[in-house]
């Protein structure tokens, strides 16, 4: 038998390492970027690869089920709301998405200013007048009534007796504001 001067040999058993420079993807369901909603919370709803060990939104850890999709809820503050939403594999290579989800819950200004309640007329059509927010849509009696620098007009064709008038301001969040005359 003959002494090795640096040691014995081991034997060892073979390793696999893998190389892995690809950060895993994020696909978002849910919100869209640029969302408005009057809704809250929301849904976080998403797929990312595989191979993710953590999957984080807004900083909180969320499971993720065998096929690689989360879904959580997030609570949002009135007016605009980052979510970020960051994925990890095991190699530490990560991804992340940012989305502006803009909360509204106010309904939009609105101001009726002709006819006037209580109108007796013996005019067959009268003009219906006012104002409402910015990028509002406004509806009379059910009818799509264009606005020009928040202010719109239309007219309205009266039948004998008393007829009702209802205007709706609708912002891009589904806040209502609803005027009638009678």
């Amino acid at each position: 038998r003959r002494s090795r001067p640096w040691g014995s040999f081991k034997r060892s058993a073979g390793r696999e390492v893998i190389y892995d420079a690809d950060a895993p993807r994020i696909t978002m369901q849910s919100p869209r970027d640029g969302l408005v909603t009057n809704q809250n919370p929301i849904s976080v709803e998403g797929d990312t690869d595989l191979d993710t060990v953590a999957l984080t939104v807004n900083g909180i850890g969320i499971p993720l089920s065998l096929a690689g999709h989360f879904e959580t809820s997030n609570s949002l503050f009135e007016g605009a709301n980052s979510v970020s939403i960051v994925a990890r594999d095991r190699a530490g290579n990560s991804n992340s998405v940012l989305l502006v989800v803009t909360l509204d819950t106010v309904p939009p200004a609105l101001s009726l200013t002709n006819p006037r309640d209580g109108l007796y007329t013996s005019q067959y059509r009268i003009q219906i007048a006012g104002s409402a927010e910015a990028d509002a849509t406004v509806t009379v009696n059910g009818e799509n009534t264009p606005s020009v620098n928040n202010m719109f007009m239309d007219f309205m064709m009266l039948s004998e007796g008393p007829n009702r008038l209802t205007v709706v301001a609708m912002d891009a969040a589904g806040n209502k504001n609803v005027s009638t005359r009678t």
